[in-house]
C-alpha cells in the first residue's frame, strides 16, 4: 500500500547573507553570565533599551515565522566601553582564558560546548588606545580573538552543510565564568556580542 507524505506550502522566502547578533553586558562581581538571544529590539540592555546596534531579534529566542535560518558559525566580540579607565585589557583576557561559551536547541540541553577563545572575533577593531583630555582620562579597549578577517569564525556545519533552525524553533547562547576570575568594576561596562552567521530566509 503507497502513502503520500502531506507536504505543507512554505512561504516565499529571500534568502540574505547576514547574521543574526545579540549583545549582552558583563557588568560587576557576582555576575557569572551573559546570555544571548534572549531580549529582542526594545528589550533591556542595563539601563538601556536594545536597538537595531544591539540585536536583528524581534522576539526573544526565536526568529519568527515564516523566517528561516542555516546556521554556519559563530563570532565573539567583547569591548570595554566607559570613561573611567578601571577595566583593562587584562579584563578581556580574563574573559576569553577562563569563559565558556554554549549553545542550545530547544530545551537547556548544549549542543555546542567550547572555551571562549576557541570563538574569534572575525572583522573588527585590533589593538588598544587611550587618549586623555583635561577632565578626565579616557580608556577605550577594543580586544580582538584570532584573525582578523570577515571569514573568521568557529565552524559548525557538519559535512560543510549548515544547521538550521526554524522559525518557531527556540536557541540562545551563554558566556560563563568562574565567579573569581573576572571582577569587571567601575561605569565602564564590557559589551559582549554574539553573531550566528549564516544565511537568514526572509519573508518577501
Amino acid at each position: 500500500m503507497l502513502t503520500r507524505e502531506r507536504i505543507e506550502a512554505r512561504a516565499a522566502l529571500r534568502p540574505l547573507k547576514q547574521p543574526l547578533y545579540d549583545t549582552g553586558l558583563i557588568l560587576t562581581a557576582g555576575v557569572q553570565r551573559v546570555q544571548f538571544f534572549q531580549a529582542p529590539i526594545g528589550g533591556a540592555l542595563g539601563a538601556a533599551v536594545k536597538s537595531e546596534a544591539d540585536t536583528n531579534l524581534n522576539q526573544a529566542a526565536q526568529i519568527g515565522r515564516p523566517n528561516e535560518f542555516d546556521l554556519y558559525g559563530f563570532k565573539l566580540e567583547l569591548q570595554i566601553v566607559g570613561d573611567d579607565g578601571v577595566n583593562t585589557v587584562r579584563d578581556l583576557e580574563l574573559i576569553y582564558d577562563t569563559s565558556v561559551y554554549e549553545f542550545f536547541f530547544g530545551q537547556q540541553r548544549p549542543w555546542l560546548q567550547v572555551p571562549a577563545q576557541e570563538i574569534p572575533n572575525g572583522a573588527g577593531l585590533e589593538g588598544a588606545f587611550s587618549t586623555a583630555d583635561d577632565a578626565a582620562a579616557l580608556n577605550y579597549f577594543m580586544g580582538h580573538c584570532g584573525e582578523g578577517s570577515c571569514k573568521a569564525m568557529y565552524n559548525f556545519t557538519i559535512g560543510k552543510k549548515p544547521i538550521p533552525i526554524g522559525s518557531a524553533e527556540t536557541f540562545s547562547a551563554l558566556l560563563s565564568w568562574p565567579i573569581a576570575a573576572i571582577n569587571p568594576a567601575g561605569a565602564a561596562d564590557i559589551r559582549a556580542t554574539n553573531y550566528l552567521v549564516g544565511i537568514y530566509y526572509s519573508a518577501l
